[in-house]
């Protein structure tokens, strides 16, 4: 059984409003990260689908160590960053070596 979220102050009214299902829904926004090594076309890429979607995307342009999206462990970070900049969709540009 779940309680309904009474807010006590008017800026958590103000956070619950805006979590609250809307008639017209925002656009998902793109987080861009680049990983552990890239190439030069890796990069060009997401130079490209960061000015197509310049206004829904979010480009962290630091080389992120710690961002493993396909190993355990790695995924923590990556939440903390979709979490941080309200991103819903995710591009990671990694180099895989044998």
């Amino acid at each position: 059984k779940m309680a309904i979220r009474v807010p006590k102050s008017m800026r958590a009214k103000r956070e619950l409003l805006k979590h609250a299902p809307k008639l017209v829904e925002n656009g998902k926004k793109m987080l861009i990260l680049h990983g552990t090594k890239t190439s030069a076309v890796l990069n060009s890429v997401l130079a490209d689908l960061f000015h197509l979607k310049r206004d829904h995307a979010v480009k962290y342009t630091k080389k992120n160590d710690s961002i493993r999206p396909f190993e355990s462990g790695g995924e923590t970070s990556l939440e903390f960053f979709s979490l941080k900049s309200d991103c819903s969709l995710l591009v990671v540009s990694r180099i895989m070596l044998p």
